[in-house]
C-alpha cells in the first residue's frame, strides 16, 4: 500500500518507468502497414491479401492502425476484384467510423451504396440514403458530395424498381445544380440518370431532352469519350424503345460509335454490353440472322466454366441477356425450338446468378412464359406467369412498377386463354 502514500516527486518517476513498461506491449499490438504498403506499389495481389489475412484479426482486436490498415486493404481488395471482400471491409469502416467521424462514416457509406447498386441490391438504398444526409448536414445541400449522393440513391431507387423515389430523387438533385448553375459533369451525370429512367417509364419527350443536354455538356467538358459514350448508350435504348424505322436505324448507328469509342478505351465489359444491345437492336430492326451472328459472337468471348475459371455472377447476368436475346432473334427466325433452348439456357444462368426466388428470375420466368404462349406451347404457363408473380409480390413492393408489369402479363394471359374468373380477379387485385 505504500504505492499509494507517494508524494508528487516519488511518484512522477514511478509513472515515468511504468510507461517505458507499457510502450513495447503497445509496439508489439501494431501491423508493420509499410509492408503492405510495399506490397500494394508492386501490384502484388497475392502477397497482399495473404498479408491481410495473416494480420486482419490482430489489427480488429488491438491495433491503433485500424482505420489506415483498412484502407489499404479496401484498396487492395478493389485492384484486385475481389468485390466481396472490398464489400465487407468497408462495412466494418463504415461501424467503425459511425461512432466517432460521422464524415468518414459517410464516404464509407456512399462506396457501398455503390457496390451494392451494381449488385441491384436493396441495401444500395440504405447506404446511399445515410451518405447523402450526412453529407448534407456536414457540409451544406449545395455541396457536390451530397449531391454526389442523391445521385447515387436515385439510381438505386431506379434498379430497385422504386420509379417515384428515383424520379423525385433525381430531381431533387437536379434542382440543387441549376439553383447554384453548376452545371458540371455531375450535373450531366444526373440527366443521364434521369433520362434512363423517363425511358423505361415511356416518357420518351422527357427522356430525349435529359439525354441531349447531357449529351452535349460531356462533349463540351471532356470530348467524345467513355463517359459520353455511355450517355450516347442511353440514347441508344430511347431510340430503340421508340420502335419506328428511322428511330431503329438512329439506335443502330448510335449503337455501333459507342462500342468503337469502349473498344478503342479498352473498356472491355462495356464493350460486349453495347454489343449485346446491337444485337438486339437488329432483333428489332427482324434482322434475326445479323443478330444471331453478332451475340453468338460475344458468347465465345466467354470461357467455359472449370475449377480454374468460375463465372462471375455479373458474367452470368450477361449470358442471361445475351440467351434471352438470341432466344428473340431464333423466334423471329421461324425456329422455336432453339427459341425455347435459348429462353431456357436464360433462365438457367439468371437462377445461377440469382437464385431463383430473386425477381430477376422471375422476370426471366415471365419472358419465358410469354415465348412459350406465342408458340402454342401453353400447358404449364398458368403455373409459370403464377409463380413470376408471386417472387415479384414478395421481393418488390406492390406499387412497384415491375410488380404491375407482370400482373398485367398474367392477365393477359388469362383473358387470352378464356380463364374470364381468375382475369377478373387479377384485375381488382
Amino acid at each position: 500500500m505504500k504505492l499509494f502514500r507517494m508524494n508528487n516527486k516519488q511518484c512522477i518517476p514511478f509513472l515515468v518507468w511504468l510507461f517505458t513498461l507499457l510502450i513495447p506491449i503497445f509496439t508489439i499490438a501494431q501491423v508493420d502497414i509499410t509492408k503492405l504498403n510495399e506490397y500494394v506499389a508492386a501490384k502484388d495481389c497475392e502477397k497482399s491479401i495473404k498479408f491481410i489475412e495473416k494480420n486482419v484479426d490482430q489489427v480488429l482486436t488491438s491495433d491503433p492502425q485500424y482505420p489506415e490498415f483498412y484502407k489499404v486493404a479496401i484498396s487492395i481488395f478493389k485492384d484486385c476484384g475481389d468485390l466481396e471482400q472490398e464489400t465487407e471491409f468497408r462495412t466494418n469502416l463504415y461501424n467503425f467510423y459511425k461512432v466517432i467521424n460521422p464524415r468518414g462514416a459517410a464516404v464509407q457509406a456512399f462506396y457501398l451504396g455503390n457496390r451494392y447498386y451494381l449488385r441491384q441490391n436493396d441495401s444500395s438504398i440504405h447506404y446511399s440514403s445515410i451518405a447523402a444526409d450526412i453529407f448534407k448536414q456536414e457540409y451544406g445541400e449545395t455541396d457536390i458530395r451530397h449531391t454526389m449522393a442523391l445521385n447515387t440513391l436515385g439510381s438505386a431507387y431506379k434498379a430497385n424498381g422504386e420509379y417515384t423515389r428515383a424520379r423525385r430523387t433525381y430531381l431533387d438533385a437536379r434542382k440543387i445544380k441549376e439553383r447554384i448553375e453548376a452545371f458540371d459533369s455531375q450535373y450531366a451525370k444526373i440527366l443521364n440518370g434521369l433520362g434512363d429512367l423517363y425511358t423505361r417509364t415511356y416518357k420518351y419527350d422527357d427522356a430525349e431532352d435529359c439525354l441531349e443536354v447531357s449529351l452535349k455538356l460531356k462533349k463540351e467538358l471532356k470530348g467524345e469519350n467513355s463517359d459520353y459514350a455511355r450517355t450516347l448508350f442511353s440514347q441508344t435504348i430511347l431510340w430503340q424503345s421508340l420502335g419506328d424505322q428511322e428511330n431503329l436505324l438512329n439506335a443502330l448507328k448510335g449503337i455501333q460509335k459507342v462500342s468503337g469509342i469502349f473498344k478503342e478505351e479498352n473498356r472491355t465489359y462495356l464493350f460486349i454490353k453495347s454489343k449485346i444491345l446491337e444485337g438486339q437492336i437488329y432483333n428489332s430492326l427482324d434482322s434475326a440472322q445479323q443478330a444471331i451472328k453478332i451475340l453468338e459472337g460475344i458468347i465465345e468471348k466467354y470461357p467455359p466454366e472449370s475449377e480454374q475459371n468460375q463465372i462471375s455472377r455479373e458474367d452470368r447476368e450477361d449470358l442471361s441477356i445475351i440467351f434471352h436475346s438470341l432466344s428473340l432473334a431464333w423466334e423471329k427466325g421461324k425456329d422455336p425450338l432453339k427459341a425455347i433452348d435459348y429462353s431456357e439456357k436464360a433462365l438457367d444462368q439468371m437462377a445461377q446468378a440469382n437464385g431463383i426466388h430473386h425477381p430477376k428470375y422471375a422476370l426471366e420466368l415471365r419472358d419465358h412464359a410469354d415465348l412459350l404462349y406465342e408458340i402454342n406451347r401453353s400447358d404449364t404457363l398458368d403455373n409459370l406467369y403464377l409463380r413470376s408473380s408471386e417472387i415479384i409480390e414478395k421481393t418488390y413492393r406492390k406499387n412497384n412498377y415491375e410488380y404491375y408489369r407482370s400482373q398485367h402479363a398474367y392477365f393477359i394471359y388469362l383473358v387470352r386463354s378464356g380463364q374470364q374468373g381468375k382475369a377478373l380477379r387479377i384485375y381488382e387485385k
